[in-house]
């Protein structure tokens, strides 16, 4: 699934997420497409280090969908989705990490 976003100047004017046929006048618009579907990615660190300091090998599996188009298109520069959300996912699985040692103490 994909939405189309219409510019005049470089402002959104209308916005079609839905399928089917829309008429659009030709003169001084600008199309741009943002999918809509789910998106999956995979990111492997090797080095994250855990609780105590150990450096440990995480991975993790990120599934995704982008809900506003205009917001999208606009407020991520250079169409560079999947490292913006590589970059929040791996602040989050360093984090997480952080929080738990690898091996339980005996």
């Amino acid at each position: 699934m994909e939405a189309v976003i219409l510019t005049v100047f470089g402002k959104p004017i209308r916005v079609f997420d839905s399928q089917g046929i829309h008429w659009t006048p030709p003169i001084f618009i600008t199309k741009k497409i943002v999918n809509l579907a789910f998106q999956s990615g995979e990111i492997n660190l090797d080095a994250v280090p855990d609780k105590n300091g150990s450096p440990m090998q995480a991975s993790l599996v990120v599934i995704y969908r982008v809900t506003d188009a205009v917001a999208t298109e606009y407020n991520i520069k250079d169409n560079s989705l999947w490292e913006y959300i590589e970059a929040q996912a791996v602040n989050v699985l360093m984090d997480t990490c952080r929080k738990f040692s690898f091996k339980n103490p005996d």
